[in-house]
């Protein structure tokens, strides 16, 4: 058996590992170029922790070096304890390194081993430290070591802050860093990745999945051999095959004790077949079981009553326990436990673990000891833990709960494991806060005024989770408690409608909050009022009724000094005025504290977001930037994943908007990597996608992504403007029926919430296709109750999106008119800085302008196909290129000319750009503004002069100049 240092290569092997050669070769091939990530699955025994030793070994030859960290079955609430155990062993890596960089200074009270390399940590103390804070602090820490590998074993039983940091680093690594994660997918949380959410490699990440099954006969044999330091013979090797069922830890094992019981012949013949007779004979009558359980039970048998004791009481405790631990948990001397201690040691059974603690090298070593202690034993065994563990400071009140249910005490397990539920939610431990509270709900005996609290406690537990699924079906399971009391019910719904209507939008959210503003009534005005204030904010929630809402939970919160329920409440209603752009919210926000206790500063970060996500809407896209950058920071401060995941999802937007698409790509990717599991997150990140597919061209892609919104009945914001998005297209392809069926919808909402401030991007889409279809009275309608609803609000947008929608109303009528409405939403368009709106509102004017001032258009038309170009959006471009050889500035190519040889002339690179995103002839056409004929005859000439099939072409590393963004403008005579 072995184990691994910081040098990568103290290994202690036992017979050389066999048929794992290409497992093998795709571990280390992928660490010796780093950065990687390699996952290695594996039921227990089947090989993997020899698999990562053999790895490491090779490693070691190349220099690398290797840090080893072991999650273990029963954990107290230290979140990252495998991660820094692992680092504690880093000190040879720092001899010869400069100190690490400030980023790292979190960790230097957790690791005395590195002080002369860390930091100071802020103040000179150890204050509270955010995850990102503390994950940031740990890449730092490993990017300092450059070449390096960190391995961290038995992940199926890693706490939650350990799997997110470990997901952090898998999607972010240093470029340095190899990660080996070990995991059992059968003991993985129901449900649950390895790393607790979906993990793909980034671009630039080496790395491997690597599943260990058993091993088959040919490879048992060979074990085998290697065991005797001979070959075995066929009948010993189908025996210990058909025993061990493959698995090559209980194969050596088999082999192992049976030559201990003098039951192997040791001569180095290859062997006769009596011989084999004999063995697989001995093998079987020396009574060595084929589980690994009765292997353990001879090895047992050898022991002296203090090493059986010893070794009782490792089993017992589960995880590896220091020696004082072990012995009074024996019931031994200090001198009689060291030297049954020493013995087992040496025999094998127990195994020296880092930080001088003892236990079993493997989890069925334990497990096998542990069925074999009598009952009567064992629970004694488990109520002296209970003792010994309480003695400490402060006493690990998980494993303390653990041995008093072992021991069958049940209200003792009750009282402890209520204590250790108290001190995971202190330090943030949600995750094992989430499942001794759950245990406790299983209690048969729990009164119903714990059931509530317990039940209470959970759903607060999980409020600050960003498992947004999990959350909501464990809070609907607890729902149907009948012991719960009506105020508890009340309270878990509260959450339960929040997190539903916050988190994706889900319509039942709304009945869940108005059955919570029953249940809690006046005995809960504090929460009721947050009930009815979420109810206020609801995307659906007409103004008449935000009203009544907000009119109700203020009159219920009048007799109350709760000061952060009224934070809550100012922020909410903040929150209300700034979606319908109130010109007075500004101040209101400005005016929020931004210091004092952590629940007033929440309130203060939430309505911040609220406040930027509003600015967003409406068109203010640097009070939006502003704001939800303070509350980003806010939340990091508060360690919020949700606000800080949904303010950097703000910032993202505003970023694609500003005209930054390659930026905004990146804290897409970033964002997405970070908080998957944000629904609302994902939704805004589909919509920018299909977005930009369709302004670059791709628009079976764009519209795909773009149509799923639609058809979610997701937000309200995100969905009408996806709707907007798709019509602008079914325009562009003359089919204006199509338009109106996908706007009905949306216009009907926005008619029935009167949320016209926020619904610009569909003001101007359907008045031009109500005038399309010969509908100019429903134009006038909407223009006229967009007018009414904004009249008096700081929205931006909207007024550019009504100057537009005028302009269109009469620009069959009154030109004059028409050019000038147009030309001040183009003003307010630059006003705002989004470039992409900017170049829409260049083509309106334009269009009106091309009767009576050409130029004009034309100017026009150029600075927009100049805008469409840099941005890459080549759809757009190419309507602006044909609107402009409709005015005779581009000219077409005289028929006959055959100079391009060879070479893709302009519009052939034009048909390129579009094959290698996937286009379609008829999208081409469409796209081009040519008939089907004409591009089918493109396309044979691009595919015969890129000497490629069609299916090829995407793949296509880089075309010509020609294919780029505006390749066709400088060829076609501009």
């Amino acid at each position: 058996m072995s184990d691994s240092n910081a040098g990568g290569t103290g290994v202690q092997r036992g017979p050389a590992m066999v048929g794992r050669d290409r497992e093998l070769r795709l571990v280390t091939e992928a660490l010796l170029h780093p950065p990687a990530v390699v996952l290695v699955e594996g039921d227990a025994g089947v090989g993997k922790s020899r698999l990562v030793l053999e790895a490491a070994r090779v490693l070691g030859s190349h220099g690398a070096r290797v840090l080893t960290g072991m999650c273990h079955p029963l954990r107290e609430p230290f979140p990252y304890g495998p991660v820094i155990d692992a680092l504690r062993a880093a000190a040879p890596l720092m001899a010869a390194r400069a100190p690490v960089v400030a980023a790292a200074a979190p960790l230097a009270p957790l690791l005395p081993e590195l002080a002369p390399w860390l930091p100071d940590p802020p103040d000179g103390g150890a204050p509270a430290v955010g995850r990102h804070a503390m994950v940031r602090a740990i890449r730092a820490l490993l990017e300092s070591m450059q070449a390096v590998t960190l391995v961290v074993e038995d992940v199926h039983w890693a706490d939650e802050a350990t799997r997110e940091c470990l997901l952090l680093l898998a999607r972010d690594l240093p470029p340095g860093l190899g990660l080996v994660v070990t995991y059992r997918r059968q003991d993985l949380p129901s449900g649950a990745a390895p790393l607790g959410s979906a993990y793909s490699r980034p671009p630039g990440v080496t790395g491997a999945v690597v599943p260990l099954q058993p091993l088959d006969g040919p490879a048992i044999a060979e074990l085998v051999s290697n065991a005797l330091g001979r070959p075995a013979a066929d009948g010993l090797a189908r025996a210990v095959f058909e025993r061990s069922g493959g698995i090559p830890l209980v194969a050596e094992e088999d082999v192992h004790a049976l030559a201990a019981l003098g039951g192997l012949s040791g001569d180095g013949s290859g062997g006769s077949a009596a011989q084999a007779v004999d063995e697989a004979g001995a093998l079987r009558s020396a009574g060595v079981p084929r589980s690994l359980r009765e292997v353990v039970a001879d090895r047992l048998a050898a022991l002296s009553a203090p090493e059986r004791a010893v070794v009782d009481a490792a089993a017992v405790l589960e995880v590896p326990s220091s020696e004082p631990v072990l012995a009074r948990t024996a019931d031994l001397a200090a001198g009689d436990a060291q030297a049954a201690l020493t013995q087992a040691l040496r025999r094998g059974v127990l195994s020296e673990h880092p930080g001088l603690v003892y236990g079993f090298h493997h989890v069925l070593y334990r497990q096998a000891v542990y069925d074999d202690i009598p009952g009567p034993v064992r629970t004694r065994l488990h109520r002296r833990a209970v003792g010994v563990l309480l003695e400490e400071s402060p006493p690990p009140l998980v494993k303390v709960a653990h041995h008093a249910r072992a021991a069958g005490d049940g209200e003792a397990w009750l009282r402890y494991a209520k204590a250790a539920a108290e001190q995971a939610a202190e330090v943030r431990d949600d995750g094992t806060a989430v499942t001794l509270l759950n245990d406790i709900l299983q209690h048969p005996n729990l009164t119903a005024e714990d059931r509530s609290r317990a039940a209470v406690a959970l759903s607060e537990a999980v409020v600050t989770r960003i498992e947004y699924r999990r959350s909501t079906a464990l809070l609907r399971r607890i729902l149907h408690d009948p012991q719960l009391a009506v105020t508890a019910r009340g309270e878990i719904r509260l959450t339960l409608g929040r997190l539903m209507v916050n988190q994706d939008d889900d319509p039942d959210g709304r009945l869940q909050l108005e059955r919570a503003v029953e249940e809690l009534g006046e005995e809960r005005p504090e929460k009721a009022s947050r009930a009815m204030v979420a109810l206020a904010l609801m995307d659906d929630t007409t103004a008449r009724e935000q009203r009544r809402w907000l009119e109700r939970a203020e009159q219920l919160l009048s007799g109350s000094g709760d000061e952060a329920a009224w934070a809550a409440f100012t922020v909410n209603k903040l929150s209300c005025l700034a979606s319908r752009g109130d010109p007075g919210v500004w101040a209101g926000l400005e005016a929020l504290p931004r210091t004092g206790p952590a629940p007033i500063l929440f309130e203060t970060a939430r309505g911040l977001y609220n406040g930027g996500e509003a600015a967003a809407l409406l068109g203010d896209d640097r009070r939006a930037r502003r704001l939800a950058e303070e509350a980003r920071r806010l939340g990091e401060r508060l360690e919020s994943d949700i606000l800080t995941g949904y303010a950097r999802g703000t910032l993202f937007h505003t970023s694609w908007r500003q005209g930054h698409w390659a930026a905004a790509q990146a804290e897409q990717a970033a964002l997405r990597a970070d908080y998957p599991d944000l629904v609302t997150v994902q939704w805004e990140d589909k919509l920018i996608a299909g977005a930009t597919a369709v302004a670059r061209g791709e628009l079976a892609q764009g519209l795909d992504l773009l149509t799923d919104i639609v058809r979610s009945g997701t937000g309200r914001h995100v969905l009408w403007e996806a709707a907007a998005w798709i019509s602008r297209v079914r325009l562009t392809q003359d089919d204006p029926d199509a338009a109106w069926a996908l706007l009905a919808g949306p216009l009907a909402q926005m008619r029935a919430t009167d949320h016209w401030a926020a619904g610009h991007p569909l003001i101007s889409v359907v008045v031009r296709t109500a005038l399309l279809l010969g509908d100019a009275g429903t134009a006038r309608d909407v223009v006229e109750s967009a007018e009414e609803a904004t009249a008096d609000c700081d929205t931006p947008a909207a007024r550019a999106a009504l100057h537009t929608a005028r302009g269109l109303l009469c620009a069959g009528t009154d030109p004059v008119r028409a050019g000038t409405e147009l030309g001040r939403a183009l003003t307010l368009r630059r006003d705002i800085g989004r470039p992409y709106d900017t170049a829409l509102a260049m083509e309106d004017c334009a269009a009106v302008l091309a009767a009576t001032a050409p130029e004009q258009a034309v100017d026009l038309l150029n600075q927009a196909l100049g805008t469409y170009e840099g941005l890459g959006a080549l759809w757009d471009a190419d309507r602006c290129t044909h609107a402009l050889r409709g005015l005779g500035e581009i000219h077409p190519q005289p028929r006959g000319r055959t100079g391009y040889g060879n070479e893709l002339s302009p519009r052939e690179a034009q048909v390129a750009r579009y094959l290698a995103r996937g286009a379609t002839n008829k999208e081409i056409a469409q796209a081009l503004f040519l008939s089907p004929r004409t591009v089918e005859q493109h396309v044979s000439k691009v595919l015969r002069k890129l000497g490629v099939t069609r299916a090829a072409v995407p793949g296509i590393a880089a075309l010509p100049p020609e294919a780029g963004p505006g390749g066709s403008r400088s060829q076609d005579g501009r």
